[in-house]
């Protein structure tokens, strides 16, 4: 088991995803252009692997695949003529592709727990663009650009399966139904983790309309500060029906539970519509979110492959960012092909995003495979 047999599984990936971009990627490029869709490509994919911008590995390309590369600027420039939604749309069914080959192969039989999460970029440019949504102050700005994802939190076998954009009137409870709607073509859910921003009532009555059982942090409002002042005091744990609403029109009927953890002297409160009626289940569902959540490092494995950029063009932002989400995917994939190859437990990853990151930049600069190669009949 060394770099051969990893370049083979990394190559065999990556040739399927290439696959995938040559049947549903059109960036409108004219016949008679200097460069073909797989060279601006190349550009976007290496500036990914290396987790920067394209501007900075464009000369770097022409040295080792001694060839016309693409300036940024006509990377650029194609990418921007592009609607955003649009691009968007192609990548889906890149996205989709993948999902598709894994269902073939029954790697989503069983039932999986999932995590649907908010993904932000800090945006330091012009405020007046349409894609802008607010945040809490980080890093010198209060305005990102913003996804909503939906990915499967189960130990080797963590794929996204969705990512939307979100822009400033996104509804919190129509991200949260698409995206589940959209899972449930694939995978049988087990439980919907969310975290604490999706505690709302709107957002609670989608998932109870969805059927699927969810699990979140509540917030500790007035009404639940004075329950747990009045009420349980003296308690380490509690669980009970609980309506959030109560003086408003519309309102989220739910079990609500607590365990106090005497060592941080600290109330750790949860919205369900699991059965939890003892102690033991409280214990049980208190740490089987902190497990699960806690272990899900998707979002910082994403980064790995985030092609940068300062553009404030939402077409590249949108397409580097779904491309980090699509890489990502494939680093678990071959993760997988390498650990059913040699039989090793597929629990945890034996294919670093550093190797197939470097893998992926050899076969870049070596010029394989070519689209007309990819989509030859074998």
């Amino acid at each position: 088991m060394g770099w051969i047999d990893l370049l083979d599984a990394v190559r065999s990936v990556y040739k399927r995803v290439l696959s995938l971009f040559a049947e549903q990627l059109d960036l409108g490029m004219a016949a008679n252009c200097s460069y073909t869709e797989l060279d601006l490509l190349s550009v976007i994919f290496y500036a990914g692997m290396h987790c920067t911008y394209v501007e900075r590995v464009v000369d770097e390309l022409k040295t080792v695949r001694r060839k016309l590369v693409p300036s940024a600027d006509t990377v650029h420039r194609h990418l921007k003529r592009n609607d955003p939604f649009v691009l968007k749309a192609q990548l889906d069914q890149i996205l989709e592709g993948t999902l598709e080959s894994l269902a073939r192969a029954r790697v989503l039989e069983r039932k999986y727990t999932v995590a649907v999460d908010f993904h932000s970029r800090p945006y330091y440019g012009k405020r007046d663009k349409k894609w802008i949504v607010g945040m809490e102050e980080r890093n010198g700005t209060n305005y990102c650009y913003q996804f909503a994802t939906l990915a499967i939190v189960v130990a080797g076998e963590r794929f996204t399966l969705k990512a939307l954009p979100v822009l400033p009137f996104t509804l919190k409870e129509d991200l949260v139904r698409e995206l589940i709607e959209y899972a449930k073509q694939y995978v049988n859910i087990h439980v919907v983790l969310l975290d604490r921003g999706f505690y709302a009532i709107e957002v609670i009555n989608t998932l109870l309309a969805l059927e699927v059982s969810f699990l979140m942090p509540a917030k500790k409002f007035s009404d639940i500060v004075e329950l747990l002042q009045r009420d349980y005091f003296n308690k380490t744990w509690f669980t009970r029906e609980h309506v959030l609403g109560v003086r408003k029109k519309h309102q989220a009927s739910f079990n609500l539970f607590g365990e106090y953890k005497g060592d941080r002297r600290e109330w750790y409160l949860f919205a369900t519509n699991l059965s939890v009626k003892d102690k033991l289940g409280v214990e049980f569902w208190s740490e089987f979110y902190r497990k699960r959540w806690g272990i899900e490092t998707s979002y910082r494995v994403k980064l790995d492959f985030l092609t940068m950029t300062t553009s404030e063009s939402y077409s590249v932002r949108l397409f580097f960012f779904l491309l980090s989400v699509i890489f990502y995917n494939t680093w678990v994939v071959c993760n997988q092909v390498y650990s059913e190859e040699f039989k090793l437990d597929q629990e945890k990853p034996h294919i670093t995003t550093w190797k197939v990151k470097r893998v992926i930049s050899l076969l870049i600069e070596n010029n394989l495979p070519t689209f007309s190669q990819l989509c030859a009949k074998e």
